[in-house]
């Protein structure tokens, strides 16, 4: 009787922890510029109730199961009982190069000439035993207690569970929510671990301007009586996607020059001033101004009528047209 009365209070104690939210689980990977990577799996229990669990290392296969490589640790942090494990991999190296059916992290990048881009992806592999549902209602009684599988269901259900990847630069698209520059993160249910479409769809691509390309670019173009703050103006059109971004890699018909570039900002600089950058970003495009083989003579030409345009008047779908039909 007087276990069955002690599983009773363990399991009020457990139920008024629930509503805190208890257990935590967070997947963090970071990309560096040069494709090293850094990763942390915690498990965070809280503290009152890892000790009521006698031990509280439910969690520990967690980082039991991490590479070799990866260094892990056990510590309290506030209210809670963490269990962590780092790991990192140098450039082309596997994060996971012991885990033939573990978590899968691809690092993919295209060099351009004024901005290097990282496609960032990871699939996890199925969950592990202890993040499996629990027994159904019923299943769990014994003679030596109640049954607690319904606690065990509001746990689970209760669990917190972040995956983020940070990459270098600023986030161009993701499948997560952005929640820092460069960086997006995923929050889960334990519902959505057995979902094979849930597991498979943390993606990220980021975009680092190539800072020594854009510097010289921009002290060109302040000799060329561009503005002072030319730099700042590259990125920012870079970042927009109103810049033409042609590969590294590939053999351009014609290279463009400081020349073409200022014509550039300073095209983006009257629409944004007149008609505001939506115009902007629908004129530049329509024009394929951006494009990666855009020409000299296309920009100059381009420049030459949109500059000689009075549109701080028009609205912007009147300035759309105007601004088209000067460039047809």
């Amino acid at each position: 009787m007087g276990r069955r009365t002690s599983a009773l209070a363990l399991a009020t104690a457990l139920s008024a922890l629930l509503c805190a939210g208890c257990i935590k689980v967070n997947v963090d990977v970071a990309v560096a510029p040069d494709r090293s990577v850094s990763a942390r799996l915690a498990a965070a229990v809280d503290t009152s109730l890892a000790e009521m669990a006698e031990g509280g290392d439910a969690f520990s296969d967690l980082t039991n199961a991490a590479p070799k490589s990866w260094t892990t640790r056990e510590y309290k942090e506030g209210r809670w009982t963490v269990t962590e494990a780092v790991g990192r991999a140098g450039p082309g190296e596997a994060l996971f190069p012991d885990e033939k059916d573990g978590p899968k992290l691809q690092v993919q990048t295209a060099s351009r000439r004024l901005s290097t881009r990282y496609d960032i992806s990871l699939v996890t592999p199925p969950p592990p035993a202890q993040l499996a549902p629990p027994p159904k209602q019923g299943e769990g009684a014994t003679e030596a207690g109640p049954d607690l599988s319904g606690l065990a269901t509001s746990m689970m259900s209760e669990m917190q569970i972040s995956i983020s990847l940070a990459g270098p630069g600023e986030v161009v698209a993701t499948t997560g929510e952005v929640v820092a520059p460069g960086k997006a993160e995923w929050k889960l249910a334990i519902a959505d671990l057995q979902s094979k479409q849930a597991l498979q769809d943390f993606r990220l691509t980021t975009e680092l301007p190539n800072w020594l390309t854009i510097g010289r670019l921009a002290d060109q173009l302040v000799m060329r009586g561009g503005p002072a703050d030319a730099g700042s103006r590259l990125v920012s059109a870079l970042q927009r996607g109103l810049l033409p971004n042609p590969p590294v890699s590939a053999a351009a018909a014609e290279k463009l020059s400081a020349v073409d570039y200022l014509r550039l900002l300073q095209i983006i600089g009257k629409i944004d001033t007149g008609a505001g950058p939506a115009v902007t970003e629908a004129i530049v495009k329509q024009a394929r101004l951006n494009d990666q083989d855009t020409t000299s003579a296309r920009i100059a030409e381009a420049h030459g009528r949109i500059m000689k345009l009075d549109i701080g008047t028009l609205v912007e779908e009147a300035a759309i047209e105007a601004i088209s039909g000067a460039l047809r």
